[in-house]
């Protein structure tokens, strides 16, 4: 995964900080995917709708930098 272009969505997971199940860091490998369902993190599917998606490093790169920088949008 070190140098590959594409990444699955667990990979995309581990890329953005997540250490495995019950470990409470970065999101869920299912938070990924309802993003790229929902179009917030760009991805692509080769069988449209129950593919596998398919994330670009560089968009996971633009998505985290985009959410780095905005306020935290949890309700109090």
């Amino acid at each position: 995964m070190a140098d590959a272009q594409w990444m699955s969505v667990r990979e995309c997971a581990r890329y953005m900080g997540w250490e495995g199940e019950g470990t409470g860091t970065g999101p869920h490998p299912q938070t990924v995917s309802r993003w790229c369902a929902a179009r917030v993190l760009r991805a692509t599917q080769v069988t449209v709708p129950r593919g596998t998606y398919r994330i670009a490093r560089v968009d996971a790169d633009a998505f985290m930098r985009a959410h780095r920088t905005s306020p935290d949008r949890r309700p109090a």
